[in-house]
């Protein structure tokens, strides 16, 4: 049902053995697949899809992306993990849609487990969190993959599917540079990696959970040069 009391038509746009043709034509070339789906139904076409395609051309090797992937069921997850997918998904979906799609029309039952950050991690996936719908700062979105509010009016939707602070930058971070075969160049601050980096307003892990969304970026470094500063730093560029 539409947001006007209209039908709509829940079948992907793509008819499904055009889509599946187009993935196998993709692995058979050798291109990493980067494919969307939200609901379990078009979840479901891509592993279904992805798995038929691993039998001839293998992509766990790949790290296949899912695109937002909101309500993948646990098995569907444990699929990912099998495949090698990431997803790439962000919890403001349920700030911007939490209240009058997810909980209105699709209901609490389904809504609680939307985005489903807990179950992710929990079963070793490697899953990267976006700052799609607005967009939000990192910082926004990396409050809100813990608090999981609806901008609407501020209700919590499925507490049990919080992550950590450190969680929580993870997905931002580490996370995001294993999707671009980059893990041993970004995501950390660590010897032989870029000097990419970040001085923030206050420490994300320590300061009040209700503060993280509103840390300011003080400076920004790539590569050991400073890029942006809103007012000169005490020290030099990092070396």
């Amino acid at each position: 049902m539409g947001p006007y009391g209209e039908m709509v038509n829940p079948e992907p746009l793509v008819p499904a053995g055009h889509y599946k043709e187009l993935l196998r034509l993709a692995a058979k070339h050798g291109f990493r697949i980067h494919t969307e789906a939200a609901g379990r139904g078009s979840i479901a076409l891509a592993l279904e899809t992805l798995a038929e395609i691993d039998r001839e051309f293998p992509v766990a090797d790949r790290r296949t992306i899912l695109e937002h992937c909101e309500f993948p069921t646990r098995e569907q997850i444990e699929e990912c993990k099998r495949l090698g997918v990431i997803p790439t998904t962000t919890t403001n979906f349920l700030w911007g849609k939490g209240e009058e799609v997810f909980l209105d029309r699709l209901g609490p039952a389904y809504a609680e487990n939307a985005i489903p950050n807990r179950w992710w991690i929990d079963a070793g996936v490697q899953v990267c969190n976006e700052t799609d719908w607005g967009p939000h700062e990192p910082m926004f979105t990396v409050w809100q993959s813990i608090a999981r509010t609806t901008g609407l009016t501020g209700q919590v939707v499925g507490p049990h599917q919080s992550v950590t602070r450190e969680e929580a930058i993870r997905m931002m971070t580490s996370n995001c540079a294993w999707a671009l075969f980059k893990e041993n160049d970004l995501g950390s601050i660590e010897p032989g990696k870029f000097a990419d980096l970040v001085v923030l307003s206050d420490d994300p892990l320590t300061c009040p959970e209700d503060h993280i969304k509103d840390i300011q970026v003080h400076a920004t470094f790539l590569g050991g040069e400073i890029v942006h500063e809103t007012e000169p730093l005490a020290v030099g560029a990092a070396s």
